[in-house]
C-alpha cells in the first residue's frame, strides 16, 4: 500500500486540495502529521531521513517514495495556500480565483477563534473531554505522555495537555443529585449551588475516572467516586463542585511538567460547555492562580477561528510584506462580551490545599482500582 501511495494528508487538507487542486496544509494541522522543525516551520528533516532510513530497512524490495514527497506544502497563517479553481468555485458556487486560507484543525483553529497568539496564554475547553492549548515560547523539552505538541497558525510551539475523563462525572453527577422535577433542567438548579460551595465542598473530594486516563496513569475505568461523605455535606452543590474540581485538578496535574520546565502562563482563555456557567471562570482562576477570559465566542470559537484565518490570508493577500504578525492581527480584534475573571489570593490557598489533598487520592487510585475491579 505505502508503494502505492502518492499523497498523505488530513480531512482538512483533502477538503483544501477539492477546493484549490493543491497539497497545501496549516502548519497547524501539519504538525499532527509529522513533527515541525521550529527553526525552519517546515517538516524536521532529520526525522524524516530517520524514517525513509528506518523504511528501507524494513522494506527493502519496495520501491517506497521518500515521505516527504507525499506530505502536504507546509503554510503559515497568511501565506500562500492556493486559490480557488474551477471544481471548487463550482461546489462553493463562488468565483474561480478567490484566494485560500490555510487548511487548519480544529484545535489551531479554535485557538485562532480565542484570540490566543502570544506566548504564555492558553486556551482550555471543557466539554465532555477537556484540553488545555498552551502557546510556548519555545520547543518542549523531552517527551511526556501527559503532553502532545503541534502548531499554532503561525507555527509558535504549543503543549497540549488532553483529559478523555472531563465534565462526565459531572453531569452524571448533576442528574444524579439534582432533585429536579421532569420539567426542571438539572443543570439551571445545580450550577448555582456548585458555585456558591465552598472551595473544601465541605471536605468531598471525588475522582472522575469513569474511563482510562492515559496521561495520569489511569489504565481503566471504574474509580469515579466521591469521597467524604457525611450527613452534612452531601449537598448537591458539594457533590458537583467536588467532580468539577478533579477535572480541573487533573487538568493541572497534567500541567505540572510545563511548569517545571519554565513555561509562562499568563492568561486563560475558557471555552466549551462549561462557559453556560460563566462563574466557573472564577473557580478555574483561582485554582491555576491565573487570570481567566471568557469570549463572547466561546461556544463557536473553531467556525470564528476559520474566519479569522480567511481574513488574515486576505489582509497579507493586499498588503503583502506590510502586513502585521499573526499574533498582533489577533490582538488587533476588537472583542465584545468580553468577561474576565482575576485569582482571588484567599480563595487560591483554599484551593491549593484541596489539591494537595487530591494528589494524596491520586496517589491510592491504583489501590481502589484493584479493590473495585472484577
Amino acid at each position: 500500500l505505502a508503494a502505492l501511495t502518492s499523497h498523505i494528508t488530513t480531512p482538512a487538507g483533502w477538503i483544501a486540495y477539492r477546493l484549490t487542486g493543491d497539497f497545501n496544509l496549516g502548519i497547524g494541522d501539519a504538525s499532527g502529521m509529522f513533527p515541525i522543525d521550529q527553526t525552519t516551520m517546515d517538516y524536521d528533516q532529520s526525522l524524516l531521513q530517520l524514517f525513509d532510513n528506518l523504511v528501507k530497512e524494513e522494506q527493502s524490495s519496495l520501491d517506497v517514495p521518500p515521505l516527504h514527497t507525499l506530505l502536504p506544502h507546509v503554510c503559515q497563517a497568511g501565506q500562500q495556500a492556493g486559490v480557488l479553481k474551477e471544481t471548487g468555485a463550482t461546489l462553493l458556487q463562488l468565483p474561480a480565483g478567490i484566494p485560500v486560507a490555510a487548511a487548519e484543525g480544529d484545535q489551531p483553529a479554535a485557538l485562532a477563534g480565542s484570540l490566543i497568539g502570544q506566548a504564555g496564554m492558553v486556551s482550555m475547553s471543557f466539554g465532555t473531554s477537556v484540553v488545555s492549548n498552551s502557546v510556548g515560547d519555545r520547543a518542549f523539552v523531552g517527551v511526556d505522555k501527559a503532553v502532545d505538541q503541534f502548531c499554532a497558525p503561525d507555527g509558535k510551539p504549543i503543549n497540549m495537555v488532553w483529559l478523555r475523563n472531563g465534565t462526565t462525572f459531572l453531569n452524571t453527577m448533576v442528574k444524579s443529585f439534582s432533585g429536579a422535577s421532569d420539567n426542571e433542567n438539572e443543570f439551571e438548579r445545580v450550577m448555582p449551588l456548585l458555585v456558591q460551595a465552598a472551595p473544601d465542598c465541605g471536605g468531598l473530594l471525588a475522582l472522575p475516572f469513569m474511563d482510562d486516563e492515559p496521561g495520569l496513569n489511569v489504565h481503566e475505568g471504574g474509580t469515579a467516586m466521591i469521597v467524604g461523605l457525611n450527613g452534612e455535606n452531601a449537598t448537591p452543590g458539594n457533590i458537583a463542585k467536588a467532580a468539577l474540581l478533579s477535572t480541573i485538578f487533573n487538568l493541572k496535574l497534567g500541567s505540572e511538567v510545563l511548569e517545571q520546565q519554565g513555561y509562562p502562563r499568563t492568561e486563560i482563555v475558557l471555552s466549551g460547555g462549561l462557559t453556560k456557567t460563566p462563574e466557573c471562570g472564577q473557580i478555574v482562576a483561582d485554582v491555576f492562580d491565573t487570570p481567566v477570559a471568557l469570549l463572547e465566542s466561546a461556544e463557536e470559537g473553531c467556525a470564528w477561528g476559520g474566519a479569522l484565518l480567511a481574513k488574515y490570508r486576505y489582509l497579507c493577500e493586499k498588503d503583502g510584506t506590510a502586513c502585521t504578525s499573526w499574533s498582533e492581527f489577533l490582538t488587533s480584534i476588537a472583542v465584545e462580551g468580553h468577561t474576565r475573571f482575576v485569582p482571588d489570593a484567599q480563595a487560591v490557598r483554599e484551593y491549593e490545599g484541596v489539591y494537595k489533598r487530591y494528589q494524596k487520592l491520586m496517589m491510592v487510585q491504583p489501590v481502589l482500582n484493584e479493590a473495585v475491579s472484577l
